[in-house]
């Protein structure tokens, strides 16, 4: 029986009813057959790292790629049962805030018990997720007060802090945004927001090739490029989530084999 067509009226002549799916139909009379419609999927770009991982043995391990979705004491619990039997557990530090979401830390009281769960737990799957893990770069106070030099930690961390601030002044960068006259200063720990800088474009980059980089993420508003600066320019999400999944995923890739993009938030002002 050939079915009826939802018009209700009757086929074409020569029509045989309708082909199995993915089997292309045959022409009708009289009618030239549609091009194929080809999908493209997007595949999320690799996200190359701007350093490398430390080398240096720490008792504190840093773990990434944990699974968002649950709760931190979740988490929390998790990681302690699992991490446990390599020696005992000083400290488990889940990050709460948006940029570092995903992330946290586990310090061991010994090396050995760090040096052990670095070798054998990489890449072990927890809710889902396969756990990146790398030495810490940074001693933590829990190591600190262990080993008695809490106060000197402490003195030690806030001079870091304020000679990064100083560098920071020095190089902070400026733009004249297009048909106004007003600066506006980009800061690596800005706030999250909507608005992402993006930094160290090559020269032959375009508004068509940012869009189609960053559009991948949900959420993609524009591209602003900026006139007469070929290496900078802003992209807009419709929130601080959306840019920043967006910001993590593409801070540090290769537009070229040469340059790494630097994606930060852009200070607001």
């Amino acid at each position: 029986m050939i079915p009826a067509f939802p018009s209700g009226a009757p086929p074409p002549s020569g029509f045989q009813g309708f082909p199995p799916q993915g089997v292309a139909p045959p022409a009708l009379p009289g009618i030239a057959p549609a091009a194929p419609i080809v999908v493209t999927i997007p595949v999320k770009p690799e996200r190359v790292p701007q350093a490398q991982p430390p080398t240096e043995p720490q008792r504190t391990l840093y773990v990434r790629n944990l699974n968002e979705r649950k709760n931190i004491k979740v988490l929390k619990d998790a990681l302690r049962t699992i991490f446990q039997r390599y020696g005992k557990v000083l400290e488990i530090r889940i990050q709460k805030c948006l940029r570092m979401k995903g992330q946290g830390f586990i310090v061991f009281e010994t090396q050995e018990a760090a040096d052990a769960a670095m070798k054998e737990m990489k890449d072990f799957p927890l809710f889902e997720k396969k756990l990146d893990i790398q030495y810490s770069r940074w001693k933590s106070d829990k190591t600190a007060e262990a080993n008695g030099t809490l106060a000197d930690h402490k003195r030690k961390r806030e001079e870091d802090r304020n000679v990064r601030i100083s560098e920071f002044k020095k190089h902070k960068v400026g733009h004249q945004t297009a048909g106004g006259s007003t600066t506006r200063p980009i800061d690596e720990y800005a706030p999250p927001n909507s608005i992402l800088f993006v930094q160290n474009l090559p020269a032959e980059t375009t508004s068509d090739i940012l869009s189609a980089l960053f559009q991948q993420f949900p959420g993609f508003k524009e591209v602003r490029m900026v006139p007469g600066k070929k290496d900078i320019a802003f992209v807009e999400y419709e929130n601080e989530m959306q840019s920043a999944a967006a910001k993590t995923q593409l801070h540090g890739f290769r537009i070229t084999p040469e340059k790494e993009i630097k994606v930060t938030f852009a200070k607001k002002g």
